[in-house]
């Protein structure tokens, strides 16, 4: 088992195991018993084989809650298909930094919605899918009220992100959004299925918005993006223009409209 050398490193504040493959999840358990001072705790991909366990014991260890001076946190790329309980503001008051890319992640809670993470990365999970219990995934609608919560906890509820990437979460159909913090700078959509969106709330600070990879057809929900300097919507069905509002277009300085069907008026 892995012990951290038997020793209490009460001292430690940086542990990266990103990659050390062979772990198993009670190594949480270890890690808040022996380095409980942590700000910095990276296990990206320390939990492959979680992937190929039964859905009861796929939860990301409570244990993590006992790390109250987390700052940054890295939980990408293992197995997990829940997060606990007691993941939310209460346990992580200064958490800033948080990568759940690559789970099996399909929904949040609003007590999620708590947390005052700047950098929220929740790329290839499955917001937009029901997890059967074969693990088939099963496409349902953004409007559905599991789907609209999730999203809710995300845009409504984290208030002060700066940068939010969504992309690959097999998003479906219409997506209505309103965003609430005014920090907001990057946002990524990107490889979803969103044919149509309605964005409000807090978009002027928006700097970058990456929709590749979509069934989108106009951009005029970009009216009030006034602040937009790189936009990425290439792979979409976009045919003829115009394709936006002037004012969105005024301080573009990269955009990519690669592979769609654009026709010439």
């Amino acid at each position: 088992d892995f012990t951290l050398g038997g020793n209490h490193l009460s001292h430690l504040k940086t542990l990266d195991l990103s990659g050390t493959t062979g772990l198993n999840k009670n190594a949480i358990e270890v890690i808040t018993k022996n380095a409980p001072g942590l700000t910095e705790l990276n296990i990206g991909g320390t939990f492959p084989l979680l992937r190929y366990t039964s859905n009861s014991s796929r939860e990301l260890n409570q244990s993590v809650c006992k790390l109250k001076q987390l700052r940054s946190l890295y939980l990408n790329d293992n197995g997990f298909t829940s997060l606990p309980h007691c993941f939310n503001f209460d346990s992580f008051p200064f958490l800033d930094i948080l990568d759940l890319s690559a789970n099996y992640l399909n929904t949040l809670t609003l007590k999620f919605s708590s947390l005052n993470v700047s950098k929220l990365w929740f790329r290839g999970n499955f917001l937009g899918t029901e997890i059967t219990e074969h693990q088939h995934s099963v496409p349902i609608s953004n409007n559905s009220g599991r789907s609209r919560k999730s999203l809710h906890a995300v845009f409504e509820g984290l208030c002060y992100l700066e940068e939010l990437d969504l992309s690959g979460n097999r998003i479906i159909g219409m997506l209505s959004i309103s965003i609430c913090s005014k920090f907001m700078k990057k946002l990524d959509l990107s490889n979803n299925m969103i044919s149509s969106l309605s964005v409000d709330g807090f978009v002027g600070a928006i700097r970058e918005f990456r929709l590749h990879g979509n069934r989108l057809s106009t951009l005029f929900f970009l009216e009030n993006f006034t602040n937009l300097k790189n936009l990425d919507v290439s792979v979409n069905q976009l045919i003829s223009g115009p394709f936006f509002p002037s004012a969105c277009a005024d301080k573009l300085v990269s955009l990519n409209l690669s592979t769609n069907k654009i026709l010439q008026n």
